[in-house]
């Protein structure tokens, strides 16, 4: 990690970006299919988990990529 710029701030989005909003679905989507246990809630979680996950994964290395991982001359 020594040399990775700002992996400190990258560890830092990625729990506030990514951790925390597929907890919140997690917890959700968990609750949903455990009381009212059909298919398409078990499907609904993993799409909604790995969903978000993906969608926020892209935002997070997007904004480490274009505001701390640049290249200086």
């Amino acid at each position: 990690m020594k040399n990775v710029p700002h992996w400190q701030w990258f560890v830092l989005l990625y729990l506030l970006i990514i951790a925390f909003p597929v907890y919140l679905v997690h917890d959700f989507l968990k609750k949903r299919a455990y009381s009212d246990r059909t298919f398409g809630n078990l499907i609904l979680y993993f799409v909604g988990v790995l969903g978000i996950g993906f969608i926020m994964h892209s935002i997070c290395t997007w904004l480490y990529f274009t505001f701390f991982f640049q290249i200086r001359n």
